[in-house]
């Protein structure tokens, strides 16, 4: 996985919000000066690469993200790809970091 900026002269709110919804993680516009761009570059470079890797949790359920495995108390089973991105919309806000 890697870290993406949108350089573009489209400085619309629906380019942005478009821009960042299609996956982009930063987004400037033109002009625009070449040290605030270095320094988006830095920030981007901080974040951790493998946000998706991290346990998904809950107050009564965790999953891994690796083998989908779902743990709740004491049934484990697996998760299929399309829940498991289900469950990461909905657990979002509950992140394990």
């Amino acid at each position: 996985m890697c870290r993406s900026c949108l350089l573009t002269a489209k400085n619309s709110i629906e380019d942005k919000v478009t821009g960042l919804d299609s996956g982009a993680d930063d987004y400037l516009t033109k002009p625009f000066d070449f040290g605030e761009l270095l320094a988006r570059v830095r920030a981007l470079g901080r974040r951790s690469l493998d946000p998706l890797l991290q346990e998904l949790a809950s107050p009564i359920s965790r999953i891994d993200p690796v083998t989908r495995k779902r743990h709740t108390g004491r049934a484990i089973d697996s998760v299929d790809a399309q829940g498991y991105q289900l469950l990461e919309v909905l657990m979002a806000p509950v992140l394990v970091r």
